[in-house]
């Protein structure tokens, strides 16, 4: 059964009226809350295909009760299980279904379909939407957060009030700021990502949710990385990785084994980054998250070529590369196309110029400024040594004109 495409309206006499339709609708009410609790422990364990099952039977009894905020839990379920899986179509599809039935409720229950549907946009080439889509949300959100709710919360001290009201859009800030962090790190944006850092982190204890904790520091280590605080890194990624374990999350621990083999290469530390990442991409294969696989493996192939494996490299990236669908992953497959030109610059200029090139597209059309500066450097670099030096120029002045744009240098285009 495929869950997300189960019907919604409501049967077998509940709520109509008739003998009994109460309690059949209170029984179809407890019998989808238990699927729903059912369905997270079986993708918390990595058993997404059984989880996707159960979720679809959470939408059937959510509708036999009537209750829209049950069938939204069920679909937001499902759209977890796409993302784990690499389905953006069909994330997309279950965050709109849930969002139009939240249509009439308060932007923080509403938030986790609108960042479920920003996360397809950051998985694709199209960061600067997803980030409007982020930026936009916690705009509302402040906006929302009544003054004397964030007043009454802060007279009852740090994590005093419950998971409702100011908690509640405390809760979902957190959420949206953390989501922020990589795209605007990808995007060259450092400081906007230590702000979104520094407010979600002052956001944090107005909510006791342990994996609003834990995601917040897997994400700050990004940022925390950019700015060479590789320990302060590191410290946050073990405290992730431990709440995840408490709660017996396997992808999320993954993810954190992923973004600390991720710290270890940019520090340098390659043997152990090899071993972190190997890690973190035989769990990921093993619960079925193949988008995420391919996005480790990308970084696992650079550990590779940099020990000096760059055959083991070059026929890890062909296969991924090869396995990608469409706009799906398209920064990893620009960063693929970019390492394998790196391998073949020696051996092969003319296939490192076509991967160059290929990354160079993708990640032009994915507005990565920085990373679309060190494709055209290497492709530029590559150009002049083969004596073509009038197309190096051209590569490099498309590469300097990512850096600037409105807002960004202190004099106009001149």
């Amino acid at each position: 059964m495929d869950g997300a495409e189960v019907q919604t309206t409501a049967g077998d006499g509940a709520g109509s009226g008739e003998p009994g339709g109460a309690v059949a609708v209170e029984r179809a009410a407890g019998a989808a809350e238990a699927a729903l609790e059912r369905a997270s422990g079986l993708r918390n364990a990595g058993r997404t295909a059984e989880a996707v099952r159960v979720y679809g039977q959470a939408l059937e009894d959510g509708a036999r009760a009537g209750s829209a905020m049950l069938q939204a839990d069920a679909y937001l379920g499902l759209g977890d299980c796409a993302l784990d899986r690499g389905d953006l179509e069909r994330l997309l599809s279950c965050c709109a279904k849930a969002e139009r039935l939240l249509a009439d409720q308060d932007l923080p229950v509403r938030a986790p379909a609108l960042r479920g549907r920003a996360l397809a946009h950051l998985q694709t080439r199209d960061l600067r939407y997803g980030c409007h889509l982020l930026e936009q949300a916690v705009d509302e959100l402040h906006a929302h957060e009544a003054p004397e709710d964030a007043a009454e919360a802060g007279a009852a001290g740090p994590g005093a009030a419950g998971e409702d009201g100011g908690a509640a859009t405390a809760r979902a800030l957190v959420l949206l700021y953390a989501t922020l962090i990589s795209p605007y790190v990808d995007l060259g944006e450092r400081e906007r990502a230590a702000r979104a850092a520094e407010v979600a982190e002052t956001l944090l204890p107005r909510t006791r949710d342990p994996q609003v904790r834990a995601y917040l520091r897997r994400q700050a280590a990004r940022w925390l990385t950019t700015e060479g605080r590789f320990g302060d890194a590191l410290e946050a990624l073990a405290e992730a990785e431990a709440a995840y374990r408490r709660q017996g999350i396997r992808i999320e621990v993954a993810q954190s084994r992923w973004a600390r083999g991720y710290v270890l290469a940019q520090q340098g530390a390659l043997e152990e980054a090899e071993r972190e990442l190997t890690a973190a991409r035989d769990e990921l294969r093993e619960v079925g998250s193949q988008l995420i696989t391919m996005q480790v493996e990308v970084e696992l192939a650079d550990v590779w070529r940099r020990r000096g494996k760059s055959v083991e490299a070059a026929a890890l990236l062909g296969r991924m590369l090869r396995e990608l669908r469409g706009d799906h992953g398209a920064v990893h497959a620009a960063a693929a196309h970019h390492l394998l030109g790196v391998i073949l610059e020696g051996s092969d200029p003319g296939a490192a110029e076509r991967h160059y090139r290929a990354a160079l597209v993708l990640r032009h059309q994915s507005r990565l400024a920085g990373d679309l500066a060190v494709t055209c450097r290497r492709l530029g670099d590559l150009l002049h040594r083969i004596g073509r030096t009038p197309e190096a120029v051209d590569v490099y002045r498309f590469g300097l004109s990512g850096l600037s744009g409105p807002g960004t240098t202190t004099l106009g285009d001149s």
